[in-house]
């Protein structure tokens, strides 16, 4: 009973972190269109270098206290993005967004990772039916964006995390007190550079498709509102990612042993684009990824977190530093192609061997989940 006490309320939470989390994603996005494309791998680093910081203050506290401290200052961010609407303030808006996102989710399942036998066997089950508060978090967005209301974000999104840390608190309540924090030896024995270099070019593909996506879209600003555009993109993405959890649940497929076929499915992505540098062969590109990454890439992640119980307390520097070095590099090889004047087409032709790396890595992954 306190194991289904603790599991039901720790879905609570993230279904309600999903939510706010959907919803600021078009918000970062579209402070990332009014901040300018030009500067956004400066904004990358100045993400970066708050991760750094964030996780440098962190790291000696555990998963729950982190998640406590970031869900205040969450609080107290969302009323200021309101008022700030100049290239200046979207590129503040856009690094607090970015960094917090992140750190907040990392500490979530760190506090989990650390609660004994708890997570183990529960992580897909967690992000599968959280999955839920992506499409409610979708779809208020696009509502209250294209209803008028956008004045209420603020407020709503407060709510929100208010409801996210007090589920969370009930979760940890259940989880009681032991918490496993050592390192075991078999950790010691494992070649890290696996993982980590899996890591970082998963995270450089991503925002090099990230970055594709965006310069197609500033090229339509003055015929849509891209809020809305990022609304319903991120509301298919859930709705995508609900209904393959629901088949690979049913199926009983073992998301580790299909890790690689992300990568080759990235791949495809990228030769259509090439084929059709446009608006919809580019969204679609994406909402298959990120599915893709929702359904099989993330979970993974998190199940080599609960496998390797020592990785808890290394959870956000690896989050930091190389997933947020891997944006970094991802960023400024776009920027350098980009000064190339190299076309959009021929873009996506260019990271394909990077993609094929990361296949690579996938398989040496793949085998120490298994």
């Amino acid at each position: 009973m306190q194991n289904r006490g603790f599991i039901f309320w720790s879905t609570c939470s993230f279904t309600l972190l999903m939510v706010v989390l959907q919803m600021v994603r078009p918000v970062k996005d579209d402070s990332a269109l009014m901040a300018g494309l030009e500067i956004l791998p400066l904004l990358m680093l100045l993400s970066f270098v708050l991760l750094i910081v964030f996780s440098a203050l962190l790291f000696h506290v555990n998963g729950k206290s982190g998640f406590y401290l970031l869900s205040v200052l969450f609080v107290f961010i969302f009323p200021i993005s309101h008022y700030l609407n100049g290239p200046l303030e979207a590129s503040l808006i856009y690094v607090l967004i970015s960094s917090i996102s992140l750190v907040i989710l990392t500490q979530f399942w760190r506090a989990l990772s650390e609660c004994e036998g708890k997570s183990e066997s529960h992580v897909a089950f967690i992000i599968a039916y959280g999955s839920v508060g992506a499409i409610l978090g979708s779809i208020l967005v696009v509502t209250l964006v294209a209803s008028g209301f956008k004045d209420y974000l603020p407020l709503i999104l407060n709510g929100l995390i208010v409801m996210a840390a007090a589920s969370f608190s009930i979760a940890m309540s259940y989880a009681g007190d032991k918490v496993r924090m050592k390192t075991p030896d078999s950790y010691r024995r494992f070649d890290k550079t696996r993982y980590g270099s899996f890591l970082l070019l998963y995270s450089l593909v991503a925002t090099y498709l990230y970055y594709q996506q965006l310069d197609i879209i500033s090229r339509y600003e003055n015929f849509i509102e891209p809020q809305i555009v990022f609304g319903f993109r991120d509301l298919l993405i859930s709705l995508l990612t609900l209904a393959v959890h629901h088949l690979l649940v049913k199926q009983n497929i073992k998301i580790e042993k299909h890790v690689t076929a992300i990568p080759v499915i990235t791949a495809s992505l990228f030769l259509l684009i090439f084929l059709s540098p446009s608006l919809i062969p580019i969204l679609f590109a994406v909402v298959v990824f990120r599915t893709g990454n929702f359904t099989i890439t993330k979970p993974s992640r998190e199940l080599y977190y609960s496998i390797k119980p020592g990785m808890n307390k290394y959870k956000g520097f690896l989050d930091a530093a190389i997933y947020r070095s891997g944006d970094m590099l991802g960023a400024l090889l776009f920027a350098g192609l980009n000064s190339l004047g190299i076309g959009l087409a021929f873009k996506s032709l260019a990271i394909i061997p990077l993609v094929a790396v990361w296949y690579y890595t996938s398989k040496k992954v793949s085998v120490i989940l298994k």
